[in-house]
């Protein structure tokens, strides 16, 4: 019996948890995950949609998914014993009440984005233009043919804001309550090309990781495994995807940074077969991949759980 980890969040996290699966001795649980979320808002909006407490309307569907719908909906909601959810960006897009994906909107409306300047006018009349400036921008730039204005019929109900301290509280305290045991992942802190770290990433991170705390959550900031083993060799180019070497190496961190207190956590909390079995398969995919009493994650189960006796990490 394994115990299950429900990821919310991109790539970077749901992409080395199930690398990790087999070594750690865990299982994958994203029934009703409609994608990759980068946003707080968008995070409470899967947890809710995974749960069957709403739904996304039809049409606002690809904007917030690449996966079929009836698919999607057609999966039992089934809760994770350990959530990790990342929190990555602070750019929160939205329409008609509904938390929008960036990138999935983005390919949805490939062309238009295709003009850096039109693209850049497009994001800054969303963010802090009034309707009338929003509809100008669209129609002089986006209003030749029928397919562009029916693409306008969309963009121009689009909004754009940057998250703040109270929405961010707010989010986190809610996956707090409604996970009991929930691990929270920031994004990494990257150097660009100019040799700094990049300013609204930064302040994501650190506003991200100071709520988290003051709030009593897990959280984990991967910037310190990536600077160890090298910002070149651990993310791509475009310093937002991990390499495969990183995806690979990654989870260990998380483990001994949270995963592995938030396991003893739920273990603890339930002291029953099913927790024990958990625990076990668990200990023994560690050992089997080489894991010993040296790694902080193993050393806090030998402490949690003194009576392991053939179990017990090995020294």
């Amino acid at each position: 019996m394994k115990f299950t980890i429900t990821p919310i969040g991109s790539c970077r996290i749901v992409d080395p948890l199930r690398r990790a699966r087999s070594g750690y001795g865990f299982e994958l649980s994203r029934n009703r995950s409609f994608g990759f979320t980068h946003t707080s808002p968008e995070a409470v909006q899967q947890l809710k949609f995974m749960r069957g407490e709403l739904d996304i309307p039809e049409a606002l569907w690809p904007y917030v998914s690449n996966n079929d719908r009836s698919d999607v909906l057609a999966q039992a909601p089934k809760s994770g014993d350990i959530h990790v959810v990342e929190l990555s960006s602070e750019k929160i897009l939205s329409m008609n009440g509904v938390y929008l994906q960036l990138n999935y909107l983005r390919t949805q409306f490939v062309p238009f984005f295709a003009d850096g300047k039109r693209k850049n006018a497009y994001w800054k009349a969303i963010e802090k233009g009034t309707q009338e400036d929003i509809d100008a921008l669209l129609a002089e730039h986006w209003s030749e043919t029928d397919e562009q204005k029916a693409d306008c019929a969309v963009l121009r109900n689009i909004r754009l804001r940057r998250a703040d301290e109270e929405q961010t509280r707010a989010d986190i305290r809610y996956l707090k309550e409604a996970l009991p045991f929930v691990v929270f992942v920031t994004h990494v802190n990257a150097i660009d090309s100019g040799g700094t770290v990049i300013k609204t990433r930064d302040r994501y991170i650190q506003m991200v990781k100071r709520i988290a705390g003051e709030e009593g959550c897990l959280v984990i900031d991967p910037t310190d495994m990536m600077q160890h083993m090298g910002q070149q060799e651990a993310l791509e180019p475009d310093l937002n995807h991990y390499t495969d070497d990183f995806k690979e190496r990654v989870v260990e961190n998380w483990f001994d940074a949270a995963l592995t207190q938030a396991l003893t956590q739920m273990i603890q909390s339930r002291d029953d077969k099913t927790a024990q079995a958990m625990l076990e398969a668990h200990l023994k995919a560690r050992k089997a991949r080489g894991d010993t009493a040296k790694n902080a994650g193993m050393a806090q189960l030998a402490a949690a759980f003194p009576d392991l006796g053939a179990l017990s990490p090995v020294s």
